[in-house]
C-alpha cells in the first residue's frame, strides 16, 4: 500500500486536497498518503520542511534545496555547530523550521532565538507562532503543538509558550537581541541567527565584547544534560564570532555561492556531499556537477555574475563566499588599521575644518556616469605637526567632467588644500580646465609610474606607515567609520599587487606621495 500511495500521488498539501472527490478508494489513498507523509515528517527534519513549510509569497509547499538538506543534516548531527552560509540562502527560514521541529518533538524544551536585535530575532519566532496558529499540515504532524491553554502564559511576537505538562517554568521560546537578558531556567536549544553586525565587528574591542557576552550570557545558560546550539551567520571579519568558534573547535559548515563546501572540526560525513576533486578538502553537493552553484533555483550563474558586478570584490567575497581576508597574506593587517582607528576615535570628517595645517587632496578620476566606469575619488589628508596623516574627508562617486571641476572648487573652498591630480591625458585635461576656470586653485600634477609598487614610496610604503600608526582614521565612539573611510580600510586590507587598486586607495596614495615629494611628511 505504501508503495502504491507513493506511485499514485505526488505529495499534496493537507489544505489543498480536493473535498469534492467522491471516490472512497481515492479518498482512502489520499488519507493514507497524508498520514504516511506526516509520520515521516515527525521523525525527519528534511521531510518536515517539505511537508509543512510553504513559500513565503506563493504559499506553495517548498522543495527543500540540496544545500538546505546538508545544513539540516549537519545541525541534527551535532550538539553545537556553526553554519557560515551565503546571504540570501535561507538561513533564517531554516532556523525557524528547525525551531518548530524541535518544539514539536519535545514540548518540554525551552529555547531562544538570538540575533543582533530583538526585532530581528522576533521574525523567525513570529514564523513559528504563525505556523502553530494556522498550519493544518503542522497539526497533522504534531497534533499537540499548540498555544498553551493557560491564560497567564505568554503568546507574543517575542515570547511564546506551548501546551506542555504542568510545572515547567519560563516560556517555551523567546526572542532576544545582543545584550538581552536570559533569565530563568536553563535552555535546551538556542539558535543564534545573524548576530554579527557592523557595530559589533568594527573594532577588536567590539568583537571581544560580543564573544565574551556570548560565552558568559548564552553558553552559560545551556542545559548541560541536553541542549543544542546553532550559530548561523555570514562571515564578516577574520576574527568575528563564527570564525572564532571555528578556531576554538566548533563543528563548522562553510558554504559559498558557487557551490563550494568546507567542513571543520568534525568527522561528520553525508551522502549528500562529495569531494570537489579527488583527495580535495573542499566538497560539492552530490546532486550537482562542479559547474552548478550552491542554490541554482535562486542564484544561477547569470544572477551570480550580476551580483559580482554590483559589489566590490571584497564585499562580494564576504557576502557570498564567506571570505573575509587572510591575515597571514594580507599586505595591510586589520590589527594595524584598528590601531589607526583608536587614534581617530571620536573624530569625524565634519570635526576638522580650519586648523592651519597643510592639507592635500589626492584625486583619482573616472570620467562618466555609466555603471561600468570606475569611481572618482577625492581623498583629503591633513599633515599634523607630528607628521601624522589625518584623514579629513573622502568623497566618492561617478561624476561627469563639469561635476568633477565643481567638486575640486568646493574642496578647495572648504579645506584650502593642495589638489593633486594624476597627470595622464584625461585627468590632465580636467586639471587644465580647473585652472582655466580658477587659476587660484593649486592643482598639482602627479605622475604614476613604477613607483606605485616601490617598497618604500609605493602602496606598500603607505601600509608601512599604517603599521607605524602614522595614519589617523576617524570613527565614532563605537568604532564605526563613515562608509567611505570603511572602504579605504577594506581597500588597504584586501589590496593585491596583481589586481587593480581601489580608487579610494589610489587617491589616498596620490595625496601621500605629493606630501612626501614636497617634503612635508615627517619621517
Amino acid at each position: 500500500m505504501r508503495k502504491q500511495i507513493e506511485q499514485s500521488f505526488n505529495p499534496v498539501s493537507f489544505t489543498n486536497f480536493n473535498p469534492v472527490l467522491n471516490d472512497p478508494h481515492k479518498l482512502r489513498l489520499i488519507r493514507d498518503h497524508l498520514i504516511y507523509k506526516a509520520s515521516r515528517a515527525r521523525e525527519d527534519a528534511a521531510e518536515f520542511f517539505s511537508f509543512v513549510l510553504k513559500e513565503e509569497t506563493s504559499r506553495k509547499p517548498i522543495k527543500v534545496a540540496e544545500h538546505q538538506k546538508v545544513m539540516i543534516d549537519f545541525v541534527m548531527s551535532h550538539e553545537a555547530s556553526v553554519l557560515m552560509i551565503p546571504a540570501g540562502h535561507s538561513k533564517t527560514f531554516t532556523v525557524g523550521g528547525l525551531t518548530m521541529f524541535a518544539m514539536g518533538q519535545d514540548p518540554t524544551l525551552r529555547g531562544a532565538i538570538i540575533s543582533d536585535t530583538q526585532g530581528q530575532a522576533s521574525k523567525p519566532l513570529g514564523m513559528v507562532k504563525d505556523y502553530i496558529e494556522q498550519s493544518s499540515e503542522l497539526k497533522l504532524v504534531f497534533p499537540n503543538l499548540m498555544q498553551s491553554p493557560n491564560p497567564s502564559d505568554s503568546w507574543t511576537q517575542t515570547e511564546i509558550t506551548i501546551k506542555r505538562p504542568p510545572g515547567i517554568r519560563d516560556s517555551s521560546l523567546i526572542a532576544l537581541g545582543y545584550h538581552g537578558a536570559i533569565t530563568g531556567a536553563r535552555l535546551n536549544f538556542v539558535n543564534v541567527d545573524d548576530i554579527i553586525s557592523p557595530e559589533n565587528v568594527a573594532t577588536k574591542e567590539s568583537r571581544n565584547g560580543l564573544y565574551e557576552w556570548f560565552d558568559s550570557a548564552v553558553l552559560s545558560r545551556l542545559d548541560p544534560r541536553r541542549s543544542k546550539i546553532i550559530v548561523t551567520n555570514t562571515a564578516w571579519h577574520p576574527d568575528d564570532l563564527v570564525n572564532r568558534l571555528k578556531t576554538v573547535g566548533w563543528p563548522t559548515l562553510k558554504m559559498d555561492i558557487y557551490g563550494g563546501i568546507e567542513i571543520y572540526n568534525t568527522e561528520w560525513d553525508s551522502p549528500l556531499i562529495r569531494p570537489e576533486t579527488q583527495n580535495s578538502f573542499r566538497c560539492r553537493l552530490s546532486a550537482y556537477d562542479n559547474s552548478t552553484p550552491l542554490f541554482p533555483e535562486r542564484f544561477d550563474n547569470d544572477v551570480i555574475e550580476k551580483l559580482r558586478k554590483t559589489h566590490l570584490p571584497h564585499r562580494f567575497n564576504q557576502l557570498y563566499c564567506n571570505i573575509t581576508g587572510d591575515e597571514q597574506t594580507s599586505r595591510c593587517k586589520i590589527e594595524w588599521l584598528d590601531k589607526c582607528k583608536v587614534k581617530g576615535r571620536g573624530l569625524s570628517f565634519e570635526s576638522r575644518r580650519n586648523t592651519g595645517n597643510i592639507r592635500i587632496t589626492g584625486v583619482d578620476l573616472a570620467i562618466g556616469e555609466d555603471s561600468d566606469s570606475n569611481d572618482s575619488c577625492f581623498f583629503t589628508i591633513e599633515i599634523l605637526p607630528s607628521g601624522e596623516r589625518l584623514i579629513v574627508d573622502i568623497d566618492v562617486g561617478k561624476y561627469d567632467g563639469p561635476t568633477i571641476v565643481s567638486k575640486i572648487e568646493e574642496i578647495y573652498d572648504r579645506y584650502g588644500s593642495l589638489i593633486c591630480v594624476e597627470n595622464n591625458a584625461t585627468q590632465g585635461y580636467i586639471r587644465q580646465f580647473t585652472l582655466k576656470k580658477n587659476r587660484a586653485i593649486p592643482v598639482i600634477p602627479h605622475t604614476t609610474g613604477r613607483n606605485k609598487v616601490h617598497p618604500e614610496h609605493g602602496l606598500e610604503g603607505l601600509f608601512v606607515e599604517i603599521f607605524n600608526t602614522a595614519w589617523i582614521i576617524p570613527n565614532n565612539l563605537h568604532g564605526q567609520c563613515h562608509p567611505n573611510a570603511q572602504r579605504f580600510i577594506d581597500a588597504c586590507h584586501y589590496y593585491k599587487p596583481s589586481s587593480h587598486a581601489d580608487d579610494v586607495l589610489m587617491a589616498a596614495w596620490f595625496a601621500r606621495e605629493k606630501a612626501r615629494k614636497l617634503g612635508i611628511l615627517v619621517r
